[in-house]
């Protein structure tokens, strides 16, 4: 497979000490790019869920943002590595009181309609097909969210699992057009690390100083080069490590942006 020809530089993630998704994470969302946010389980968990809310009910303070015209009907996939219903039913039910969505409403309809929340072994039975996903109106963002214990079904501790994870996940954002974010917060002890090697054996490391990110295997994915920060243990690395991704031609023409990272 020959790389693309056109190279998006490299753009740095920034911390966000906020638990409201801002203007850097939805533009980057809806331009279809492919981040990867940082940081405590719970607080980076809910930011996510927060954003996916967000989008599919086309929350009013992302009206109009960056041109964009939010008035919902923009499904969101909301995969979680097991997650016990009542689990997420608590977050998301706290979520809703947080920004006064009513039982009934609009605005509750839509996120009936539009936000879908599955777990890794009905996505891995059949991609988004296996979803009730309606075709007419695919995702327009794909969130994998590590913060719960991991699936009996899918072996975890095996990277090549992981890695067959990851890359069909890729690839059905790929195909719908969407965006992708993972959210690294689980510790070594719950497979963090894990999901971190094998993702970034997947996507291949490069640093921010090097003139080109290399090629991302193991398919020519549309998102736009997005990265973002890594801790890196070894102490000879002084600056962060970074997720280098390439684009096939999309969103050539937006201007740099910086995604923020759930502090």
């Amino acid at each position: 497979m020959t790389p693309p020809t056109t190279n998006i530089p490299n753009t740095p993630a920034t911390l966000n000490d906020s638990l409201f998704v801002d203007e850097d994470v939805i533009s980057g969302i809806q331009a279809g790019e492919f981040g990867i946010l940082d940081g405590p389980a719970y607080i980076t968990s809910h930011l996510m869920l927060r954003a996916a809310v967000e989008i599919a009910i086309g929350w009013t303070p992302l009206k109009g943002m960056f041109g964009l015209d939010c008035v919902g009907g923009q499904s969101v996939v909301y995969l979680t590595l097991k997650d016990t219903p009542s689990s997420r039913t608590r977050r998301l039910v706290g979520l809703l009181g947080q920004l006064d969505i009513q039982e009934g409403s609009n605005e509750a309809q839509l996120l009936k309609d539009n936000l879908i929340i599955c777990d890794a072994n009905a996505f891995m039975a059949g991609g988004l097909e296996a979803l009730p996903v309606d075709p007419e109106n695919p995702p327009r963002l794909i969130i994998i969210d590590d913060v719960a214990h991991f699936v009996p079904n899918l072996d975890f501790n095996d990277p090549s699992a992981v890695g067959d994870f990851l890359r069909t996940v890729c690839a059905e954002a790929s195909r719908h057009g969407a965006a992708l974010l993972l959210v690294r917060s689980n510790p070594p002890e719950r497979g963090g690390s894990l999901i971190e090697d094998t993702a970034r054996r997947i996507w291949t490391v490069t640093h921010p100083e090097q003139a080109e990110a290399p090629y991302l295997p193991p398919s020519e994915l549309e998102l736009v080069g997005i990265v973002s920060s890594i801790k890196s243990n070894d102490p000879a690395v002084e600056e962060p490590l970074w997720f280098g991704m390439n684009s096939v031609d999309l969103a050539i023409d937006q201007p740099e942006k910086t995604i923020k990272a759930g502090a």
